[in-house]
């Protein structure tokens, strides 16, 4: 709820976005893919990037829902992010 709460708080358009999550645990993956489900039943085109954080001692490659980006060090997320941004 946290996540939808801060887009909210943000008040920015949710139509035609990319929102990014970043999270440490399948279920945040779990949480930004249910997020993005949720915006598009309220009729939003909107898309959920999930990127893992895998410096710790998780393995998102096992998880059952996987995460769309692995990050395995800080400098990794600014490179998915660039990514991203020039698609």
């Amino acid at each position: 709820m946290g996540f939808l709460k801060c887009v909210e708080k943000l008040d920015i358009s949710l139509e035609d976005s990319t929102l990014v999550y970043i999270g440490d645990h399948q279920e945040d993956t779990i949480f930004g893919k249910n997020a993005e489900e949720f915006y598009k039943s309220q009729g939003y085109n909107t898309k959920v990037i999930c990127i893992s954080a895998s410096y710790s001692d998780n393995t998102p490659s096992d998880w059952i829902v996987k995460p769309d980006f692995i990050a395995y060090s800080t400098t990794d997320i600014l490179d998915i992010i660039n990514k991203i941004l020039n698609n």
